[in-house]
């Protein structure tokens, strides 16, 4: 058993990450795309883990990063609408734990294999995730916006 471990473990721990990744990834479509004929809350008084719908409709939850949208639009708290927005709503969270999910099926090989020590694992996430959020907002804030068009508040 040991040594069919050996062989595959990390094998299927990286798949079962990935798998995991994929789970998060459909309730983030689910929560965006089908929030009406989910089983998330629809009432204002409804929770789901303890959280209201306030939390988990994408149509509404956008609003946690800000003081008090429209009328005080400054972030909520420190990094509410940059490097925290993970804390504001369901469809950021699960954004995060799916990239985390991602991140450990890439840096889980590399300490076993490789022989890096442990404390790569989490030295590393940190680069990942400026590396990631770089490209991101590259893209996101500056290449595939029309500088022609202004921005609609």
């Amino acid at each position: 058993m040991k040594q069919l471990f050996k062989r595959y473990g990390i094998l299927l721990i990286c798949l079962s990450l990935i798998g995991v990744a994929g789970l998060l990834n459909g309730t983030m479509d689910t929560l965006q795309f089908h929030y009406g004929k989910s089983i998330f809350p629809k009432q204002v008084h409804e929770q789901l883990l303890g959280q209201p719908r306030q939390f988990w409709d994408p149509t509404i939850s956008w609003k946690n990063k800000y003081k008090d949208w429209p009328h005080d639009p400054r972030p909520r708290f420190p990094g509410a609408t940059t490097w925290a927005v993970m804390f504001t709503d369901a469809w950021h969270l699960l954004k995060a734990l799916m990239h985390g999910c991602f991140h450990l099926a890439i840096l889980i090989p590399l300490v076993y294999y490789y022989k890096f020590p442990r404390w790569i694992i989490l030295a590393a996430v940190v680069p990942l995730n400026l590396f990631f959020g770089a490209a991101f907002t590259l893209m996101y804030g500056h290449i595939l916006l029309d500088k022609d068009i202004p921005a609609a508040e």
